[in-house]
């Protein structure tokens, strides 16, 4: 027998069978999506946070004028805009975020957040700018067991995938159909997090303890992975 860790439904498994409730699955499930984004968001205070392992980037042309980009789905903040032309010093330019209003007035490189998209002034078109950015972790779904697209197994300390999972490029995809950084590296604070919800929620005993330990594993998490700042 195998045991199956570090993955979304490895974790549901082992809450509903450490807490002794199968029949509560749809609860655990969201019970550990919520535990992924207290911890994302979150310090051990509970102030924002922002981990540097969530940072990602990306360069746009702009097809239009003004620029408009719509978010994706998971958008949690935007960290940094750089329009990839430069001033009269030979400096790339980094638009200010400025809210529609007099404000804007007599400005010409700035941007501002409309609904769930940005809109960029003062760049031309087929001109590129760069940003960086977070994302929310995407919602994870539960997979039984002969369906996982893929397995990462305690004593092997390898992946195991699907066969139809048969490409690098195809097990990569695999492994983000089922886990994600905090997931994979922070196991025990996940399954920990989401016992002290199903005991509270049920009023088991044992809360206490799971949240202790919880609570004791975010703090190890908030010191011992890097942080950055918004930078804008």
């Amino acid at each position: 027998m195998t045991t199956e860790i570090n993955t979304f439904s490895a974790a549901v498994d082992d809450v509903m069978r450490r807490s002794g409730h199968p029949d509560r699955r749809a609860d655990i499930i969201a019970y550990i999506r919520q535990t992924f984004r207290e911890c994302q968001c979150l310090d051990i205070a509970g102030s924002p946070i922002y981990w540097q392992r969530d940072l990602q980037e990306q360069t746009l042309t702009v097809d239009a004028v003004p620029f408009i980009y719509e978010t994706p789905q998971e958008w949690r903040a935007l960290g940094t805009v750089r329009y990839n032309i430069v001033d009269r010093r030979n400096h790339y330019i980094y638009p200010k975020e400025i809210n529609p209003g007099k404000a804007q007035n007599g400005e010409e490189f700035y941007y501002y957040k409309s609904m769930n998209s940005f809109v960029f002034s003062g760049i031309a078109a087929n001109a590129t700018l760069s940003m960086s950015y977070f994302k929310f972790f995407k919602k994870l779904p539960y997979y039984e067991l002969a369906a996982r697209p893929a397995v990462f197994t305690l004593e092997d300390d390898a992946w195991s995938y699907g066969a139809q999972y048969d490409t690098v490029e195809l097990q990569t995809a695999a492994r983000a159909l089922v886990t994600n950084w905090i997931l994979f590296d922070w196991y025990d604070l996940i399954t920990e997090g989401a016992l002290a919800k199903i005991y509270k929620t049920v009023q088991d005993p044992r809360a206490a303890t799971s949240y202790a330990l919880y609570k004791s594993y975010q703090k190890t998490l908030n010191s011992g992975e890097a942080k950055v700042s918004l930078g804008r």
